[in-house]
């Protein structure tokens, strides 16, 4: 992350910040979902992001292991889920979320220039 996102997500809150700057995958399931605001299996989200299933299901849900629960994309309330069709969950970007998302995607543009 760029200095300036860095500084504007740590006003945000120490947690936050230090979720995501430990954990690509963190960022870049912020960012996926993003594009898809109805939700998305985590198998979908592992697939896409190229990074292996449980490694996604750590960084959404915490696994006491290499992921932190209390650090995790859903208690941080960046992400919610909802259950679909029988045993389908869905996992979908919360206001907040968007938000940080949005701030994200708008330093990698400015890293790409």
């Amino acid at each position: 992350m760029r200095n300036n996102t860095r500084n504007r997500i740590k006003r945000l809150g120490y947690d936050l910040y230090f979720s995501l700057e430990r954990s690509g995958i963190r960022r870049d399931i912020l960012l996926y979902l993003k594009v898809y605001p109805s939700g998305v299996p985590i198998f979908d989200i592992s697939r896409n992001i190229a990074a292996s299933y449980t490694n996604t299901k750590g960084a959404i849900l915490g696994d006491g292991k290499g992921y932190n629960v209390e650090t995790s994309l859903i208690s941080l309330g960046l992400v919610t889920y909802n259950k679909a069709r029988g045993s389908l969950i869905l996992y979908s970007l919360t206001q907040r979320g968007k938000e940080i998302a949005s701030l994200l995607e708008e330093t990698e543009s400015i890293g790409a220039r």
